[in-house]
C-alpha cells in the first residue's frame, strides 16, 4: 500500500506543470475560478489535447463564462476574456524561459506570479456593482475576490420561476403584436381587392329608377350657368385626384439638379459618397423608390462638377461685365533691420509690402510683435487697401 502511494506521488510529480500544478480538463463547479485553475485547464488543452494557443484560450473561456453566468454576474466580452487569458499565458512563458536562473529578480517574478495565480481570474464587467440587482450576488463577487469562503449551491428556484414568467409575458406580447400586424395587413388587403357584387349594384339601380319615377313630377330645371360650374368643379376634382394618384415624388432628381444643394455640399465639405447615402435615405423617407432613379457616387460627382462649371461661368461673366478695371493685390512680409529703433540698432522687425498690379507700390509697414502673433497678414493688407480707396 505504501509502495502504491509512493508511485502515485512520483507520477503526479512527473505530470505536474511548473508553477501551475496538475492539469485538469474542467474548472471547479461551485466557485469562480482562480488564475491557477484557468491555467490548468488551458494547459490541459494546449499540452495534452495538442490544440493551438488561440483554440485553447477559446475552449477555456467557454467554461469560465459558463461559471460566471451561473453565478449571475455580468462579465466583459468573450474576446476580452480570451485576450486576458493569452496575456497571462505569455507572462508565464517568459518566467518559465528563465526558470534555471537563480537571480533575485527571477525569484521575485516567480513569487509574484504564484501570488497572482492564487487570486480570482476577474472578468467582471466594469460596472458590475451597479448592474447586479441582487445583494447576495454582489456579496458573493466581493468574497471571491478576497477570502473565497462562499460557495455556489443549486439553482435558485424562485428566481428561475420569476424569469420564466417574465419570458412568458414577453412571448405573449410578441405574439399579440404579430397577430395585430397580420390583422392590419389582411384588412388593408381586403379593402384594396374588394369588388362590389353585381346583384347589389342591380338592386341599387332599380331603387334609383323607382325613386326617379316617384319624383319625376318634382324635377327642377337647373340654369345653364350653374350646370357649367358644377361640371367644371367635378372635372377639376377628378383631375386633381388623378394627378395625386399618378404623380411620383421627384425628391432625388430635384436634389441632384439643384445648384443650391451643390453649393451647400461644397460649403460643408461633404463628400460624394456621404451625400449618396444621405440622398438615398431622404428619398426613401419621402416615398420615392430608388429603383426608378439613377443614384451612384459617379452620378453625384458629375452633377456637382456641372453645377460648379455653371457657377464659375456665371461669376466670370459678371466679373468681365464690370466697367471698372480689375486690380490684383499682392502682399508679402519680410524681416528687415529696424532703422527707427535708436536704442537697439541691430534689432529686426517684420514689414509687410502691399502692391496693386500694375500701377503702384503702396506701403511698407512696420509690424509690432503682437500684431505678427495675433493679427494675420491679410488683415494688415486690407487696411492699407481701404486707406487707398478712401483717397480715390
Amino acid at each position: 500500500m505504501e509502495k502504491l502511494n509512493i508511485e502515485a506521488s512520483l507520477t503526479r510529480s512527473k505530470t505536474a506543470v511548473w508553477l501551475i500544478g496538475q492539469l485538469q480538463d474542467v474548472l471547479p463547479a461551485n466557485v469562480l475560478p482562480k488564475t491557477s485553475d484557468v491555467l490548468k485547464v488551458f494547459c490541459y488543452h494546449h499540452h495534452t489535447e495538442k490544440t493551438t494557443v488561440s483554440e485553447s484560450a477559446k475552449l477555456t473561456s467557454y467554461q469560465i463564462l459558463e461559471l460566471w453566468d451561473k453565478a449571475r454576474i455580468p462579465t466583459t466580452y468573450d474576446t476580452h476574456v480570451i485576450e486576458k487569458l493569452k496575456s497571462v499565458f505569455e507572462e508565464y512563458q517568459l518566467i518559465k524561459k528563465n526558470k534555471g536562473r537563480a537571480s533575485d529578480a527571477q525569484r521575485l517574478r516567480e513569487k509574484n506570479f504564484e501570488e497572482k495565480s492564487r487570486k480570482l481570474f476577474d472578468i467582471a464587467h466594469q460596472e458590475a456593482a451597479q448592474l447586479i440587482k441582487i445583494h447576495e450576488d454582489r456579496v458573493f463577487l466581493e468574497d471571491q475576490g478576497s477570502t473565497r469562503q462562499m460557495k455556489m449551491s443549486g439553482i435558485d428556484k424562485q428566481l428561475s420561476k420569476k424569469e420564466d414568467r417574465a419570458e412568458e409575458r414577453k412571448q405573449k406580447d410578441e405574439d399579440r403584436q404579430m397577430r395585430e400586424e397580420h390583422r392590419k395587413n389582411a384588412s388593408a388587403q381586403s379593402s384594396i381587392t374588394q369588388i362590389p357584387d353585381s346583384s347589389n349594384s342591380e338592386n341599387e339601380e332599380n331603387i334609383e329608377e323607382q325613386q326617379q319615377h316617384k319624383d319625376k313630377d318634382y324635377e327642377i330645371e337647373i340654369p345653364l350657368y350653374y350646370k357649367k360650374q358644377l361640371c367644371y368643379a367635378v372635372d377639376v376634382e377628378e383631375s386633381s385626384e388623378y394627378d395625386i394618384a399618378t404623380k411620383k415624388p421627384r425628391i432625388l432628381q430635384d436634389m441632384l439638379s439643384s445648384s443650391d444643394v451643390a453649393s451647400a455640399l461644397d460649403r460643408i465639405n461633404l463628400s460624394d459618397r456621404k451625400f449618396t447615402i444621405l440622398a438615398a435615405a431622404i428619398s426613401q423617407a419621402s416615398g420615392q423608390s430608388l429603383d426608378d432613379a439613377a443614384l451612384s457616387r459617379s452620378t453625384v460627382h458629375r452633377k456637382r462638377l456641372t453645377h460648379r462649371s455653371v457657377i464659375e461661368s456665371h461669376v466670370r461673366e459678371q466679373f468681365l461685365a464690370r466697367d471698372k478695371t480689375p486690380l490684383l493685390v499682392h502682399w508679402d512680409s519680410k524681416i528687415m533691420k529696424d532703422t527707427t529703433n535708436n536704442t537697439d540698432p541691430h534689432s529686426n522687425t517684420d514689414r509687410v509690402a502691399v502692391v496693386v498690379t500694375p500701377k503702384k507700390y503702396w506701403a511698407s509697414l512696420k509690424l509690432q510683435q503682437e500684431q505678427v502673433k495675433h493679427r494675420p497678414m491679410q488683415h494688415t493688407s486690407c487696411s492699407i487697401y481701404g486707406n487707398y480707396l478712401k483717397t480715390l
